[in-house]
């Protein structure tokens, strides 16, 4: 194979991934268009709006405890993947070994940092669930507000 047919099939690996990386963007952009457009008809017809509602169209369901404990097993086992490609290297070179070892123990403790992460961000939605989480509409009082009167009546 000549060395342009491996630049080219190089080249064309790449642009593979970046239009598979923009059309993702492009595609959660849109997603978030259609969201937010649905959320403004609701409040512009007049409807009430309730916070699990808004919550709800704008995907703020939060579950980053769970998604950074998925993050951290992840990189465990591939951590362990690569630390068993680093020992079926080492019969071609050694060297090759503790390459790979240390890109291993590098991915487990980014893996334990992750897991150490998600236990703090579930400490702090514990915190936090008990708080009120009110959204105020234009026009509308928050919850628990008296409605105003106007003074010169």
């Amino acid at each position: 194979m000549s060395d342009n047919a491996v630049g080219l099939a190089g080249l064309g690996f790449w642009l593979f991934i970046a239009a598979a990386v923009v059309s993702a963007i492009w595609e959660d952009i849109r997603k978030r268009e259609t969201r937010h457009a649905t959320l403004r008809a609701l409040i512009a017809s007049g409807q009430p709006v309730d916070q699990a509602a808004v919550d709800r169209l704008l995907g703020k369901t939060q579950r980053t405890e769970h998604d950074m404990r998925i993050g951290a097993i992840v990189l465990r086992y591939i951590a362990l993947g690569v630390a068993a490609l680093g020992g079926l290297l080492a019969f071609l070179a050694v060297e090759v070994l503790f390459a790979l070892l240390g890109a291993a123990a590098f991915l487990g403790l980014l893996s334990l940092g992750m897991s150490a992460a998600a236990n703090y961000a579930a400490r702090v939605d514990a915190t936090q669930s008990s708080a009120p989480n009110d959204i105020v509409l234009p026009g509308r009082p928050a919850q628990g507000d008296a409605p105003q009167q106007d003074p010169g009546a």
